[in-house]
C-alpha cells in the first residue's frame, strides 16, 4: 500500500486491518478467528452499500484495493513460477511400450536398494 505524508485518512484503516486479521487463516488452526467463532467467513462480495455515503466510498475503495492486491498476487505467482521452473526439466513423453524404471538391486544379495554397486533389474513396458 502506498504511504504519503499527505495521507490523512488513517482513522479509516484500523477497522479494515482488524477485519483482515480476523478473516486470515491461522497457521495452527487452519481456520480464521472469525470462522472459529461464527463457523463461517465474512465476504466483501455480499456487501451492497449506496455509493453516495462515506461508507459506500470506503466500500468502493476497498474493492479497488482488493482488485489491485489480487493483480499483484497473480504477478508474484508468475514470478515465483518462473523462478521455480528455471531448473526444472521437461518431463519425458512416454509412449505405450516404452521402458520405465524397474527396480534397483545390489549385485551381491539381490535385496533392494543399498550402498553397494547397483544394477538395473526387470525393466517393464508401460501398460494401460
Amino acid at each position: 500500500m502506498y504511504v504519503s505524508y499527505h495521507q490523512d485518512d488513517w482513522h479509516t484503516w484500523p477497522p479494515l486491518a482488524e477485519f483482515s486479521y480476523n478473516n486470515a487463516e491461522n497457521s495452527s488452526t487452519k481456520k480464521s478467528p472469525f470462522f472459529t467463532i461464527y463457523e463461517r467467513n465474512p465476504s466483501f462480495d455480499s456487501i451492497h452499500i449506496s455509493q453516495d455515503t462515506p461508507s459506500g466510498k470506503l466500500s468502493t475503495k476497498i474493492q479497488s484495493v482488493k482488485q489491485v492486491v489480487k493483480e499483484e498476487l497473480e504477478s508474484e505467482i508468475k514470478c515465483f513460477k518462473k523462478y521455480a521452473d528455471r531448473n526444472r526439466a521437461i518431463p519425458p513423453d512416454f509412449q505405450l511400450g516404452d521402458c520405465h524404471r524397474g527396480s534397483w538391486t545390489d549385485n551381491k544379495s539381490g535385496l533392494g536398494l543399498s550402498n553397494q554397486e547397483l544394477t538395473w533389474k526387470d525393466p517393464k513396458g508401460i501398460k494401460r
